[in-house]
């Protein structure tokens, strides 16, 4: 099974913040390898709203053409805002939690990371451990 995975998010000018995406996209991609096994295959794009290219629709071509079985598109935003929400639905013509099919190929938008209570977790691990760094004896 070929799997495609089209991650979406802001996009910047900011080179570490592209070089931050990559790298979690790369980690997110290498990891679900390893989880899915060998029979499955995973192709995927990354498209930026602002700054950076391609687009979102454009990234969505270039998976479709490369024939996946199926196609999850990928939020990157943390909470379900305009770009999650309202922009990514608007570009990609996809409702939130809604699976289409296009060029006969499934296409889900699996939305934003919130709720999610690991996103609560990893606040709570970040804020006690800068406390102990910055607490006084």
């Amino acid at each position: 099974m070929k799997i495609g995975l089209l991650f979406v998010c802001h996009g910047s000018t900011s080179r570490s913040y592209m070089d931050s995406i990559n790298e979690i996209v790369t980690r997110v991609v290498r990891k679900l390898s390893k989880m899915l096994g060998e029979d499955k295959t995973i192709v995927w794009r990354v498209g930026y709203l602002h700054d950076a290219e391609p687009r979102p629709r454009d990234a969505l071509q270039q998976l479709i053409a490369e024939r996946p079985d199926a196609i999850l598109i990928v939020s990157l935003f943390v909470v379900p805002g305009r770009h999650a929400g309202e922009d990514v639905p608007e570009m990609l013509d996809i409702k939130l939690g809604e699976t289409k099919y296009v060029e006969g190929i499934p296409v889900k938008y699996v939305g934003p990371l919130w709720p999610d209570d690991r996103i609560v977790d990893i606040i709570v691990d970040k804020v006690t451990l800068n406390l102990k760094e910055v607490s006084t004896p």
